[in-house]
């Protein structure tokens, strides 16, 4: 079971690493470094990378692929050896609602949603994921 949990973590961060920005151009104050991290919480801190024990309540779970992701007020997190940690959602990814801190843009005459780094399209009775920012 430890195996499988390092082969969905190291695929998660190939993944990531594809859809990251390697020439930035975007408008906007500059990204810094990652925050200090701060020890194992109950709960996930806002912006924490660290891992923690539960997820607060009103998440959900979606399953995507065979894996299982939760998602909790615009943040993404998979579990890896018994604790939660952030995530970069995968492309087409359908998540049920945004929360009202959700940013809408308007491209070439379409409406997106913009929350954090990842863009979602109206989709049914949801949002999907359309693109890491």
């Amino acid at each position: 079971m430890t195996r499988n949990r390092l082969i969905v973590t190291t695929t998660l961060l190939i993944l990531a690493s594809l859809y990251l920005p390697k020439n930035s151009t975007a408008q906007g104050p500059p990204r810094g470094g990652p925050p200090p991290r701060p020890p194992a919480t109950a709960h996930p801190p806002a912006g924490g990378t660290e891992g923690f024990r539960a997820l607060p309540p009103g998440h959900h779970r979606i399953a995507h692929q065979g894996i299982n992701y939760f998602f909790h007020e615009g943040r993404f997190f998979v579990q890896a050896d018994g604790s939660f940690r952030d995530a970069v959602p995968p492309l087409g990814l359908a998540v049920p609602s945004l929360p009202g801190s959700a940013r809408q843009v308007n491209i070439r005459g379409k409406r997106f949603f913009e929350l954090g780094n990842v863009r979602y399209e109206k989709s049914g009775r949801g949002y999907r994921v359309v693109a890491i920012l």
